[in-house]
């Protein structure tokens, strides 16, 4: 009786044990998939037009003093309108993050050097420098 007892209960906690490995697997492919749309956005041919425009600013950006970099963009519509849609992509990008949908991990190999060279550049208009 002990045996077919101690049996039954070795099956339960393999079954709760695997039951919780799927679900732990599942949501680790939902995070990468999460992930993987924020890159898949990223790289949208539509938005090429949008990156040549980002690009030519942050080229700019990169090598201007803070002061030129806060002026510019204060002074630019344009440039404010492009730059701002650059941060609110990462924004939504960081509050997928926070909430843990999307693999922060994945993310930083794939997008990370990228984020951060562009909102180098930036700051000193957020920041306020």
């Amino acid at each position: 009786m002990l045996a077919k007892d101690l049996f039954v209960a070795f099956l339960t906690v393999t079954a709760i044990a695997v039951a919780a490995e799927s679900i732990r697997r599942t949501a680790v492919a939902a995070r990468a998939a999460v992930a993987l749309r924020f890159v898949e956005r990223w790289n949208d041919p539509q938005l090429t037009s949008f990156r040549k425009e980002w690009h030519t600013l942050y080229d700019e950006l990169r090598t201007q003093p803070p002061a030129s970099v806060r002026q510019r963009l204060q002074d630019d519509e344009v440039a404010r309108s492009i730059a701002t849609d650059i941060l609110n992509f990462f924004e939504e990008i960081a509050h997928a993050v926070n909430a843990n949908a999307a693999d922060r991990a994945l993310l930083d190999r794939v997008l990370g050097q990228t984020i951060c060279g562009y909102y180098t550049a930036v700051a000193p208009w957020v920041l306020g420098l």
